[in-house]
């Protein structure tokens, strides 16, 4: 028996880098999570989201 479920998730989302100091930088990214055709999950597939890194250049 072979199970499926089929679906789609769009996220745009805004970056935005940020540099601290000379090779020191904190990159930051919110956006939102967009599903489709999940039938039982769409209320925990839908939302914001959001990022954040520290970038370390050499």
């Amino acid at each position: 028996m072979l199970a499926t479920d089929d679906f789609f998730v769009f996220e745009p989302q805004l970056n935005a880098l940020v540099s601290l100091v000379p090779h020191v930088a904190i990159n930051l990214a919110g956006g939102y999570r967009l599903a489709g055709f999940t039938d039982a999950l769409d209320d925990r597939l839908d939302g914001a989201t959001a990022n954040v890194a520290l970038q370390l250049q050499w």
